[in-house]
């Protein structure tokens, strides 16, 4: 009987939304009408223009409610809450594992291409054919990168030592218009703030877990900010 019920309001939604649009110049929000556990007459009616509203910025102040989050990478798409969002950014898109540990968390990327351009940007990749084959072979450091280049792919020392030679190499901007490389600094802190250059998505957080700001370097939690 439950499912005979279902079935038939599956069938009488289109006809309402047909009815709404043609009749009224109104219409239900599919989301709410999937997601929301309430009877579809209890649900607000809307314009063309307020449905763009109640999708993009809520239903007011007092609704507690400020939209449907949209996937940055599948627009115009949109899910009912942010536990609905994360779980198709979990299933269709990338994270980072390595800012995942240093505590950059939520960071998504579209497709593994993109993931890929990150972690040779801001990170260690190894770029062996099999490795990169094989996908995610990646470190934190270069110290790592090079014990796996030694061990895994026989990688080692002209002279036969062991020793991990590390060398940077930081150009600063005046050395880019004069070609003069020898007066190269030693790197920085601030040499390694990498940025994202807008390759990944940071949704909001969910329920109970603390955003990147609150969570602090490192992913130790900050104190927050007396008023």
């Amino acid at each position: 009987e439950e499912d005979r019920t279902a079935k038939k309001r599956l069938r009488a939604l289109p006809a309402l939304q047909s009815h709404l649009r043609t009749a009224h110049n109104m219409t239900l929000c599919e989301l709410c009408i999937t997601h929301k556990r309430d009877f579809v007459s209890k649900l607000p009616r809307f314009t063309p223009q307020g449905l763009k509203s109640h999708q993009t910025k809520g239903d007011g102040p007092m609704s507690g409610f400020t939209g449907h989050p949209l996937c940055e990478f599948c627009k115009p798409t949109r899910f009912y809450d942010v536990v609905k969002l994360h779980e198709h950014l979990n299933k269709e898109h990338y994270k980072c594992h390595i800012c995942e540990k240093a505590g950059k968390v939520n960071r998504f990327f579209k497709d593994y291409d993109r993931l890929e351009w990150h972690f040779e940007r801001e990170h260690f990749l190894c770029r062996d054919a099999q490795c990169l084959a094989a996908r995610f072979v990646v470190f934190e450091n270069e110290i790592d990168l090079r014990a796996h280049e030694a061990s895994v792919h026989g990688t080692s020392r002209r002279d036969g030592g062991t020793k991990i030679k590390l060398e940077f190499r930081i150009r600063r901007p005046h050395q880019e218009q004069d070609g003069d490389s020898s007066n190269q600094a030693l790197p920085t802190g601030q040499d390694f703030q990498y940025g994202l250059n807008g390759e990944a998505f940071v949704p909001e957080a969910l329920p109970g877990e603390l955003n990147e700001n609150e969570r602090g370097v490192g992913g130790v939690p900050q104190p927050r900010q007396g008023n």
